[in-house]
């Protein structure tokens, strides 16, 4: 059994904090390791794998309705293809450049947790914003 690896135990802590998940450490690897160690030095590099597929799942969850609300919002505001689906690009080009909100310039899918809401309440604001200018 190969030990963990230093990117998947940084990728590992990546996700512990974007999860905000940081103080339940020592439970979730006593957990994937059958209760062996409660340090992450001390997974193998298949335990590792599905601590980190959990996390990325966890995280996945829990980004997955602001970002739905982001894409709903720019849609609305004309963000779609010639077929009326959303247009991925002008979207993602928008997110990379929404300005202090995603001071690291990445796309919606690329967004922590913490980054969502800001982003969220700007394109919130940006639509709210469009339909009172659009009613006068």
């Amino acid at each position: 059994m190969k030990p963990i690896n230093p990117n998947q135990n940084k990728l590992l802590h990546l996700l512990l904090t974007q999860c905000e998940l940081e103080h339940m450490k020592e439970t979730l690897v006593s957990s994937f390791t059958d209760e062996r160690s409660t340090s992450s030095t001390d997974l193998t590099e298949h335990e590792a794998g599905c601590l980190i597929c959990y996390l990325q799942d966890e995280h996945n969850q829990k980004c997955k309705p602001m970002r739905g609300k982001v894409i709903h919002y720019l849609c609305l505001l004309g963000y779609v293809d010639d077929h009326g689906k959303a247009d991925w690009a002008r979207i993602d080009n928008f997110i990379v450049n929404i300005g202090s909100n995603n001071p690291r310039r990445v796309r919606l899918n690329f967004l922590y947790r913490s980054e969502l809401p800001k982003v969220v309440s700007q394109v919130e604001a940006m639509y709210k914003h469009e339909t009172k200018r659009l009613a006068k």
